[in-house]
C-alpha cells in the first residue's frame, strides 16, 4: 500500500490568539487541494484520494475525542450572534444543563457573564484583541451549586469564518486550598 505524506503550511502570527491560516496539502510536492482546478483533479493521482480522505476522517475523530474528553469546559460560539453553537460534555457536568439547553444561548444566559451589557463588552474586547481571560469568575450551576472558574476565550478563523472558542476551567478546589492555606498562614503569624 502506498504511504501518504501529509503536509500543512502555517502562516505564523506573532500575537497570541491571532488567527493562523492552515492549508492542507495532498503530498509534499503538490499544490493545496483547494487550488486544484477540475483538469488537475481529474488527471491527478486518484489512488491517493482514499488515503487523504482516511487521514482527514482520522484527524476529525481524534479532535472530536479530544473535545469530548477534555476535563475543561469548551464552548464554541458564533461571534455575530454571540450564541453557543457547540459545547463539550464537561460543560454539561459543570453547569448541569444538557447540551441541547446550552446551544443557542448567550454566555450571560448561562451565568458565565454578569449580564447582557457585560457580554457585549467582553465580545467587543475579544474582537479587538482576539483573546480575553477572566480569573475567579463565579459560576452557578442549574442546581444552584457555586463554582469558581477561569475563563479564556479566543477568536480565530475556521474555514474563512470567525469562530470563538471559550475554555472554562473549574478552579473551585484550588481556590478552597488557597483560602485554607491563607487562613493557616494568618494563624501562624499571630
Amino acid at each position: 500500500m502506498k504511504q501518504m505524506n501529509m503536509k500543512t503550511t502555517i502562516c505564523p502570527s506573532s500575537e497570541p490568539g491571532t488567527a493562523r491560516h492552515l492549508e492542507p496539502l495532498d503530498r509534499l510536492s503538490v499544490k493545496p487541494l483547494q487550488t486544484l482546478n477540475l483538469a488537475e483533479r481529474e488527471t491527478g493521482d486518484v489512488a491517493d484520494w482514499p488515503l487523504s480522505l482516511a487521514a482527514v476522517q482520522s484527524s476529525e475523530i481524534r479532535y472530536r475525542r479530544l473535545f469530548e474528553a477534555a476535563r475543561d469546559g469548551i464552548l464554541i460560539l458564533d461571534p455575530d450572534t454571540r450564541k453557543i453553537t457547540d459545547s463539550n460534555p464537561f460543560m454539561t457536568e459543570l453547569l448541569g444543563y444538557p447540551r441541547e439547553e446550552l446551544v443557542g444561548k448567550e454566555l450571560w444566559e448561562i451565568g458565565l457573564l454578569k449580564d447582557e451589557a457585560a457580554s457585549q463588552e467582553a465580545f467587543r474586547e475579544l474582537r479587538e484583541k482576539h483573546y480575553i481571560r477572566y480569573e475567579d469568575l463565579p459560576l452557578q450551576s442549574a442546581t444552584g451549586k457555586r463554582r469558581e472558574v477561569e475563563f479564556v476565550s479566543n477568536l480565530y478563523m475556521e474555514d474563512a469564518q470567525d469562530v470563538i472558542q471559550c475554555n472554562i476551567r473549574d478552579i473551585t478546589d484550588r481556590k478552597r486550598v488557597e483560602k485554607v492555606l491563607g487562613h493557616a498562614r494568618d494563624q501562624l503569624a499571630n
